[in-house]
């Protein structure tokens, strides 16, 4: 029984990592575009 909600929560935490890495590539992604676009507009 402990083994399971020692198991969940590591699974919990890798999740919660994964949806903060893809937040944060994504985020990035529409930063990086965003500048492009910006630079286009300025030329």
């Amino acid at each position: 029984m402990r083994q399971l909600t020692k198991t969940k929560s590591l699974i919990n935490k890798f999740m919660l990592k994964r949806s903060l890495l893809t937040l944060v590539c994504f985020r990035k992604r529409l930063y990086m575009h965003n500048r492009t676009v910006l630079d286009k507009h300025k030329y």
